[in-house]
């Protein structure tokens, strides 16, 4: 297709696409011809960065689907670590990433089959217990010396970090609260007789509130 005739095909998807980004609190630094670059944890850190951009992957996978196109799918490759940013323009969201992270995600995203979404392994154990995935085992990837640890994404699933860590880990025994479960099992009588109860567990971070 000429210049004009490709852009009527490729605007739809990407614009389809991008809303997906922000959602989940991501920045897309760069729209290329036919994709675009999305950023998460920048500019501002969030623990859960590989988990907000495997929920990306699904919205935008699916945004895909709704196009109902058959000449339209799209591929997503992901990958989580550290990469150098720097500001690009004048808009707080302009950044350019640098690194080796930013190239392997384009690589795992050239790896991906039409219509789905790939990560690195790194991706997938900071996102466990939020995602059902498929290995894909150790695939080799342009430019690397060894094999890459890759897999494919099936479902992504938002919810607190407590629940998730649940669904992977045991949960530890109480020890030493039983001054505390009797304050809460006392709280849930009086709420089950009609008083209405608030209860507020103030601890420093790491203390095991969850």
């Amino acid at each position: 297709l000429d210049a004009e005739a490709a852009l009527r095909h490729l605007d739809p998807p990407l614009q389809a696409l991008g809303p997906a980004v922000p959602r989940f609190g991501g920045v897309v630094n760069s729209v290329r011809g036919d994709g675009i670059m999305a950023l998460f944890g920048v500019p501002v850190a969030c623990e859960d960065h590989a988990v907000r951009a495997c929920l990306a992957a699904c919205d935008m996978i699916d945004a895909a689907q709704r196009l109902n196109d058959p000449n339209i799918s799209i591929r997503v490759g992901m990958d989580s670590g550290e990469v150098v940013i720097r500001p690009i323009g004048s808009d707080a969201s302009d950044y350019e990433a640098t690194g080796v992270i930013a190239h392997l995600a384009n690589r795992v995203e050239q790896q991906a089959t039409p219509g789905s979404a790939f990560l690195t392994g790194r991706t997938a154990r900071l996102a466990r217990g939020h995602v059902h995935v498929a290995s894909l085992g150790r695939v080799p990837v342009k430019g690397l010396s060894e094999p890459l640890e890759l897999f494919q994404l099936l479902a992504a699933t938002a919810r607190p970090t407590w629940e998730a860590r649940c669904s992977v880990h045991a949960l530890n025994s109480f020890v030493g609260r039983d001054a505390e479960l009797h304050q809460l099992s006392a709280a849930l009588e009086r709420a089950a007789l009609g008083w209405g109860q608030v209860v507020t567990l103030w601890a420093d971070a790491g203390f095991g509130k969850s």
